[in-house]
């Protein structure tokens, strides 16, 4: 058991702060405050030493018990890392969480401008299947960095192997191909249902519930998504020509929802890294034998130096680092909440378009950005 003391002294320290703003000068301030961050990371690095020293965790499982506690704001009390710190915060406040899944919707937005840059040289299934072989080796060689191991529980393999094909390949699959035959507002249209798939299959599923707030919230910025659609100039609309996109892009949007549910049995067990890895490995390997065909198509003569730092920052930013933010987003604050953030890579989408390749950011985009953020502070804020 271990007392989350630094915890406690950044507590004292901002009560300091309030009390002698008027009487301390601001160098005596910071002088204090970086005597008690230093003394904080004193705490840390004894208790990670202490832990790690006597073989029983690794550094990953240790750091991953602090961040969540810390991210379910439990000051009073003691860490068990022998609950490796799966328990999920069901908390309304706002959280270092949070703060994670904006900045990986804001890469995910950037990343739709990186991989429409890219696709002009690379054929999408191509350019996909090597970004996610990048991915999966820099995520192998990061847990073993972190955790220094890849031991799985003989009963977890299969459900693991089956939740990265899922979600690694049989998803990106379905969005690529439905990209190819369907119009860029239906693509979009069909992708912003995926919160609503995480909402509704994790009722019946995996037992989390929403309330009339949440879902109003889910279906809140759902609307802002049309909204946005609109103010880019897309049109959605049925058509015979674009029946099959659509629904390849809608089959996708449930595969990505039904991956989201997966992993959450398995991070009771392990660390995000470790089921974001694993998954990862599992689903690339029948990603890559789907793609052989466009592999051996392209032309690799023809691909810029620009194109190449692209794939590697859709590789490494894209799925690496946001990947593990989302599952650690589903571990702490769950399925449906953490699902309704990936409405904001849209909003980022447009902002990058606007400031990189000059596209129009119209008064429709502005209400459809704040109708989105109000469904999101719903489902965050009265979610239960």
């Amino acid at each position: 058991m271990i007392s989350p003391r630094y915890v406690c002294d950044m507590q004292i320290l901002a009560k300091r702060g309030q009390g002698n703003d008027r009487t301390e000068s601001r160098t005596a301030a910071l002088a204090n405050l970086l005597y008690m961050i230093l003394q904080c990371a004193a705490h840390i690095i004894t208790d990670l030493r202490l832990l790690c020293g006597r073989n029983r965790y690794t550094a990953g499982e240790v750091f991953n018990v602090y961040v969540s506690q810390c991210s379910a704001c439990r000051v009073e009390g003691s860490i068990d890392l022998r609950s490796n710190g799966t328990e999920q915060a069901r908390t309304k406040d706002f959280s270092v969480v949070d703060l994670a899944l904006i900045g990986g919707m804001t890469v995910w937005g950037a990343n739709m401008i990186a991989v429409k840059a890219a696709l002009g040289e690379m054929l999408p299934l191509a350019f996909n299947a090597l970004r996610f072989v990048i991915a999966a080796s820099a995520m192998l060689v990061l847990l073993l960095l972190v955790e220094r191991n890849v031991q799985l529980r003989r009963q977890d393999i299969r459900w693991l192997l089956v939740t990265g094909v899922v979600g690694n390949c049989i998803y990106q699959f379905f969005f690529i191909n439905g990209i190819n035959l369907s119009t860029a507002g239906n693509t979009a249209f069909m992708m912003a249902t995926a919160p609503i798939w995480v909402a509704a299959l994790g009722c019946l599923w995996a037992g989390e519930r929403l309330s009339p707030a949440g879902w109003a919230g889910v279906f809140t910025a759902f609307c802002g998504i049309v909204l946005i659609i609109f103010g880019s100039g897309d049109r959605i609309g049925l058509s015979f020509e674009t029946l099959s996109g659509d629904l390849l892009t809608l089959t996708g949007a449930v595969c990505w929802a039904t991956y989201t549910l997966m992993t959450k049995p398995l991070l009771q067990r392990y660390s995000p890294l470790k089921v974001t890895a694993c998954a990862m490995v599992m689903g690339t390997v029948p990603l890559l034998l789907l793609s052989t065909p466009a592999l051996r198509a392209q032309d690799w003569s023809a691909v810029s130096v620009q194109s190449w730092g692209l794939l590697l920052f859709s590789s490494l930013g894209a799925l690496v680092l946001v990947y593990n933010i989302w599952s650690w987003g589903v571990r702490i604050i769950g399925g449906a909440r953490t699902a309704v953030y990936n409405n904001l890579a849209p909003i980022m989408a447009g902002f990058f378009g606007y400031l990189i390749m000059g596209e129009h950011w119209t008064l429709l985009r502005t209400v459809g950005a704040i109708t989105i953020l109000t469904g999101v502070y719903l489902v965050r804020a009265h979610g239960r």
